[in-house]
């Protein structure tokens, strides 16, 4: 006999019947597994992936500039830079750089420098080409630097006229690197004591020894206009000193900063 026929017609299984409550027990899980969003788990997806992407990218372009090696002459002026200016003191504003570094080398300035700078300037590079005949003062707006006419002076010597020569081109150098306005001004022979007497001869003299100067500064590079102007015959002690040398003055403004201030002027 089955058991099912042992049970009085009853059917009864031989596999034990699930619960009910555990059976909507386990439709539970299902339940909160469906109410996850479809939209927000794409988004985060979309994140993740977006992120891996940019530190890719980012890992890529750190390792291409380690492995580059960088131009050796805009290397070294890199450094260079970077320690004059962390461990060099600058001076006024119208020195170019470092003051222990400065050179006419660096000189392109668009405007007129100021006077103090170029006499030490000019002082400097006489004292590096080893010249010594030559005066320099300054004088208001104005700084006026005294040099020999002995290149233009036909009894000098061959070595007065080579000294004369080089100080001459090496103020040129100077000059034809800034925008300051320069005068050239030439000196007569003393005529004697009298403080009347004027000597036409003389100042044509002098003005034709400027003129031979400006020439000669032309010829050397120096571009811009040259003002000439020539003086009679010495009367005064410093006059006879500057008897027989020519003066060339560089004055404080560019011409253009000068013609701007007269037009102001009532």
């Amino acid at each position: 006999m089955s058991e099912s026929e042992e049970s009085g017609g009853n059917v009864v299984s031989a596999f034990p019947r699930t619960d009910q409550k555990q059976q909507k027990s386990f439709q539970g899980y299902s339940k909160y597994v469906q109410e996850i969003d479809p939209i927000e788990e794409e988004v985060k997806l979309w994140l993740i992936t977006i992120t891996d992407v940019v530190a890719l990218m980012l890992t890529f372009f750190v390792l291409t500039y380690a492995m580059s090696v960088p131009e050796e002459d805009k290397w070294n002026e890199l450094s260079a830079s970077l320690s004059s200016e962390f461990t060099k003191t600058f001076s006024k504003p119208y020195n170019a750089g470092p003051q222990d570094t400065i050179s006419i080398d660096k000189l392109d300035l668009s405007r007129a420098l100021g006077l103090p700078y170029l006499r030490g300037l000019i002082e400097q590079a006489y004292e590096k080409q080893e010249i010594t005949d030559y005066a320099i003062a300054q004088q208001g707006d104005r700084l006026i630097v005294s040099l020999s006419n002995d290149i233009i002076v036909e009894s000098a010597s061959p070595e007065r006229k080579a000294e004369s020569r080089a100080a001459l081109i090496t103020l040129t150098d100077i000059l034809a690197r800034i925008k300051n306005r320069i005068e050239v001004v030439g000196h007569a022979p003393q005529s004697g004591p009298a403080p009347q007497a004027v000597n036409a001869d003389g100042w044509a003299s002098s003005l034709g020894q400027a003129a031979q100067i400006a020439a000669f500064l032309r010829e050397n590079g120096y571009g811009k206009e040259i003002l000439v102007r020539g003086l009679s015959s010495a009367r005064s002690e410093e006059g006879a000193n500057a008897s027989g040398r020519v003066d060339i003055i560089i004055l404080r403004d560019n011409g253009l900063e000068r013609e701007l201030l007269m037009i102001e002027q009532p």
